[in-house]
This record gives C-alpha cells, structure tokens and sequence, in this order.
C-alpha cells in the first residue's frame, strides 16, 4: 500500500489517494476511475493476494485506461508479461505483453488496492 503512495507521489510530486478495493463500491470506483483517467492522472492497483488466472499476486500494476460506457479496465504489468490467461494457461487477449483489459467487476474481484494521483 505504501509502495503504490510512494510510486505516484514520487512520480508526480502530488498527493494520493489509496481506496481498499474491497471496502469501496464498484460505483464509487467507477466514478474515481473516469475522472482520473479524463483528468489524465497517474491510476495504480495492486493485486496482494495470489496468482489468479495468470495475473500474479503481490505485485502492482498501472491502470493505462477506463472505459466509462464498457464498465473495462486495461492494466499494464510493468513486467512486460504476466496478464490473464485461459484453463490451459494461453494469454486471453493474445500476445504476452502484460497489457490486458478486465470489466470492472473482474477488477474489483482482483485487485485490493487502488492508488489515484491528486492534483494540487
């Protein structure tokens, strides 16, 4: 949690603001991530639990898009791979580049915490 405060503040200079994914409602982060994303500010989210489908756990990603009117969520994983993969463990989207789009349901079922970018 710390880590992703420390990353966007590092990055931009402004202030963050963390939300418990899984205390906050899917409304309220849908609300959070459209200004965010059309305000153009830095969005990260952790996913602190185990791999899930291709997805490792304990590790952060960067939300690169929102989609307001398809509820989708892209993420990249700094990585450069590791995204969601199918029962016999092939990439869903195709290449392994570690940028992949969930809906927002997924999202709030995966990820824990999610760290927006405050401008002063």
């Amino acid at each position: 949690l710390e880590a992703l405060r420390d990353a966007i503040g590092t990055l931009s200079g402004n202030d963050v603001d963390v939300d418990d994914n899984w205390a906050t409602d899917t409304d309220t982060t849908h609300e959070k991530l459209s200004a965010a994303i059309a305000e153009g500010r830095l969005v990260t989210a952790s996913q602190m639990g185990g791999d899930f489908e291709g997805i490792p756990g304990g590790h952060a990603y960067t939300v690169t898009d929102y989609d307001p009117t398809t509820r989708t969520v892209t993420l990249r994983n700094p990585w450069g791979h590791g995204e969601r993969t199918d029962a016999n463990g092939n990439v869903i989207d195709g290449p392994n580049d570690g940028v992949f789009t969930l809906t927002l349901e997924e999202f709030d079922d995966i990820y824990t915490d999610i760290a927006y970018e405050q401008r002063r």
